[in-house]
């Protein structure tokens, strides 16, 4: 199966992966106007998938993939929930709400429950993120500007920024504008789309050191390592 997004309508269109001929339509959401459901996710053991809305919306949704039933929600409290990481066990999320002020919610994905009792904040214009394999550390674009942030999972407010262009110094200043990151898959290296610069920046985890800036199409997004090939693959809006 393929789940797609469709923002304009509040619906999650299933393919059939085989023949790309549509299998249904899941009405998502919860409130009677267009919330505009933005990033889905299957979890790593392929049991469930998850939907984050980001138009002045509420709820992260739980539905099973054998047949697309809902089975669990959980309130972040009203924001535009951008982005979502879930944890190599599966039972964890991370759902990033771009804001000025962004806040990242810590949430239980089997009870569906809000860890802590409200998101974490104070995440200047937080967009994407990626959780390491450990599952100790989060890392999070700073969506307006040269870095992002570093965040330990168990103590959230010790989180530090981490600059895209060392040695410079983290700036708000519109520059790079990271828009989405993800972990290699052998963990060594992670990788942030920069869609300011129109380009791909791999940094090593070791030591934060810029490895490689890639060029790529006009404004690059989301980034996804190939399964089978030692591909990694970028969509340019």
């Amino acid at each position: 199966k393929v789940h797609v997004t469709n923002q304009g309508c509040d619906v999650v269109t299933v393919f059939d992966a085989a023949t790309h001929l549509q299998m249904r339509y899941i009405h998502v959401g919860v409130a009677a106007g267009i919330e505009s459901p933005h990033m889905i996710k299957v979890a790593p053991d392929g049991k469930h998938w998850y939907v984050v809305f980001n138009d002045t919306a509420s709820h992260l949704q739980k539905f099973r993939t054998s047949d697309d039933t809902k089975v669990g929600e959980v309130d972040l409290s009203i924001g535009a929930w951008s982005s979502f990481s879930i944890s190599n066990d599966s039972k964890y999320g991370f759902a990033v709400d771009f804001n000025p002020d962004g806040r990242i919610a810590h949430v239980d994905l089997e009870s569906m429950t809000l860890l802590g009792g409200s998101p974490w904040s104070n995440f200047w214009d937080a967009h994407g993120s990626a959780l390491n394999a450990k599952g100790d550390t989060l890392l999070v674009t700073a969506h307006f500007g040269n870095y992002i942030h570093k965040v330990p999972v168990d103590n959230p407010t010790a989180y530090t920024e981490v600059v895209l262009d060392p040695p410079s110094p983290p700036s708000p200043t519109s520059l790079f504008d990271p828009h989405e990151v993800v972990f290699s898959p052998d963990s060594q290296y992670y990788y942030v789309t920069c869609q300011k610069s129109n380009e791909v920046r791999a940094m090593k985890v070791s030591d934060h050191s810029l490895v490689a800036v890639i060029p790529t199409g006009n404004k690059p997004q989301q980034l996804y390592f190939s399964k089978t090939r030692p591909y990694l693959f970028v969509t340019c809006e």
